[in-house]
């Protein structure tokens, strides 16, 4: 049509690019559009406006700012329907200083912003934990006149949540069950996180009980979360008791699950408890790591029963379970807490005989070397988890100090601030709160 037809419309155009855009082909777009402007055809404010939308729908937002500095120098601006695509999509880029020049562009134009675009404002300094500007655009939705929804509540509750306000976020929540709606299960979740981090536990059980009787689909992490504020408060009974309502909620426990109820029962003070859900997971088709294992130890240990704390781990070793460092790490903490040194030698020694000697030779060896075999040891711990190296280090300098081994201990800890495993400050913290 273009080569050998009549001249196209702007509808004709505009019924080809629209064609192009449903069919997912926007690369074509650009093609076309050349060919028109190799004939000298100019083309519509429709049209660019149709381009700048299926690129803004396609979250392009390279294409979709080149489009509309192309327009505002043709003289053309958006629309209301454009403006809110466009302030939504840099929002969810977090393109601060181009959302705010486009406001003021668009208030410029004569527009006013809906509750739309604040909604995407709102969630947008969310995000970032900006939430004096999230404040200040709820204080101007309310001055606008417009009428809160869904996503203004349940961004707002998710702010107070991350602010540590949770009282404010369980007033919004009642305002939506008042008006009748629906939060979403995130705000639930930040609700739950921040009640257990402020130690309301009766609106956490609210929130938890609320969720299940509307059905939402709560995942593993939100019963770990329960788990844990029934453990903090002591309640071992009820976090007991969460593990049967979670099969019944058709979602198996992991090897996590039965970690943090392992941890419940030892600070209760229960090993054997602890140890009874260890046999239940060997018995079960997961994988045990060391970690069910050190969490019987701690509890024993913790308990003052070293000698089933020795001896739950040569079981461990019989069990084809090789130690690792979350192991030396439980036995070096537990032997720096005994009140008896023989007590601290027996645990010492149990690690001696599991091929671990380090600690014990710490306590009666003065060689060079000893220092090396430090080093590349926390060498390799650096290399695992994050924390690893650190609650190692902790864990051997409280073993040192406690039997006055000071010059080791010195030693240990440049050694540990060399190795970046304490922060270089470390001093300046020191002597602050020293003074």
């Amino acid at each position: 049509m273009i080569k050998t037809g009549p001249l196209p419309t702007v509808d004709s155009v505009n019924g080809m690019m629209r064609a192009l855009i449903v069919d997912g082909r926007l690369d074509e777009l650009y093609v076309v559009v050349e060919e028109l402007q190799d004939m000298n055809f100019k083309i519509s404010k429709s049209t660019v406006l149709l381009l700048l939308d299926a690129f803004a729908k396609a979250g392009d937002v390279f294409e979709v700012m080149k489009i509309y500095n192309g327009m505002k120098a043709a003289g053309y601006l958006p629309n209301m329907h454009l403006y809110r695509s466009m302030i939504s999509l840099l929002c969810h880029h977090n393109r601060f200083r181009d959302v705010e020049l486009m406001i003021a562009e668009m208030e410029g134009a004569g527009f006013k912003p809906d509750l739309a675009i604040l909604n995407a404002l709102l969630n947008m300094y969310t995000a970032a934990g900006n939430f004096d500007r999230t404040t200040q655009v709820y204080r101007s939705i309310l001055e606008a006149g417009l009428e809160p929804d869904e996503d203004t509540y349940n961004t707002l509750i998710v702010m107070y949540c991350r602010s540590f306000r949770p009282e404010e976020g369980f007033t919004l929540l009642n305002e939506m069950g008042k008006r009748g709606l629906t939060p979403k299960l995130q705000s639930y979740k930040s609700l739950l996180a921040a009640s257990a981090k402020a130690e309301l536990r009766e609106q956490a059980d609210q929130i938890f009980e609320e969720m299940r009787s509307k059905s939402y689909q709560l995942n593993r992490s939100i019963y770990h979360m329960m788990m844990k504020i029934y453990r903090n408060a002591g309640n071992h009974s009820k976090a007991e008791n969460l593990l049967a309502v979670m099969k019944e909620d058709g979602i198996e426990p992991t090897i996590a699950t039965m970690h943090i109820l392992m941890t419940s029962y030892g600070t209760a003070g229960q090993p054997r408890e602890a140890e009874n859900v260890l046999n239940n997971l060997k018995s079960s088709s997961l994988e045990v790591s060391t970690l069910p294992y050190s969490t019987v130890f701690d509890a024993y240990l913790k308990n003052g029963d070293y000698n089933h704390g020795t001896t739950k781990l040569l079981e461990m070793k019989r069990d084809g379970v090789e130690p690792d460092h979350q192991v030396w790490t439980c036995f070096i903490r537990a032997a720096s807490l005994c009140e008896q040194t023989a007590d601290a030698i027996l645990l010492l020694k149990s690690l001696q005989d599991c091929g671990f000697d380090l600690p014990i030779r710490l306590l009666t060896e003065r060689t060079p070397s000893l220092l090396s075999e430090i080093a590349n040891y926390l060498e390799e711990l650096e290399a695992l988890e994050d924390s690893a190296a650190l609650n190692f280090v902790n864990a051997v300098e409280d073993l040192l100090w406690a039997f006055e081994c000071r010059a080791t201990a010195s030693r240990i800890f440049q050694l540990a601030v060399e190795r970046s495993i304490y922060r270089d400050n470390v001093f300046r913290c020191k002597v602050a709160i020293l003074n």
